[in-house]
């Protein structure tokens, strides 16, 4: 209830009737603790590929297999494209840059939903 109360409590500044205000907390506390998940999980993938290298072998050989069919001709040009995948096919893996890229995908995330969702309020009269 505490938590609630503080996450409703932050909206007091906008002219909110009380359905918008659990609107607007349902939707950012959806996303906040989704991604809280997305990055424990993550994180205890890389966690187990550290401990067990064989697990990444075998799931990087999957994934060549799959973009090899040609159904996933757009994550086969991501994967052409992005650094991030092949610093894993090389083998650099390490739970900081993971954990700081993680942070950063929360942050541009969290902005983008706040903005959208601030841009349809307005602020109360003081």
């Amino acid at each position: 209830m505490r938590h609630v109360e503080q996450s409703l409590a932050t909206l007091d500044a906008f002219d909110l009737d009380p359905q918008e205000k659990l609107a607007f907390w349902a939707i950012v506390d959806d996303y906040v603790f989704g991604s809280a998940l997305h990055t424990i999980e993550s994180l205890a993938r890389l966690a187990a590929a550290e401990k067990n290298p064989t697990l990444l072998a075998d799931a990087m050989t999957f994934g060549r297999q799959q973009l090899a069919t040609g159904q996933f001709r757009r994550l086969a040009t991501l994967d052409r494209k992005q650094p991030v995948l092949k610093q894993v096919k090389r083998g650099k893996k390490s739970s900081q840059p993971m954990a700081a890229a993680l942070s950063i995908q929360f942050e541009r995330g969290l902005n983008a939903i706040l903005d959208g969702l601030v841009d349809g309020m307005k602020p109360v009269d003081s």
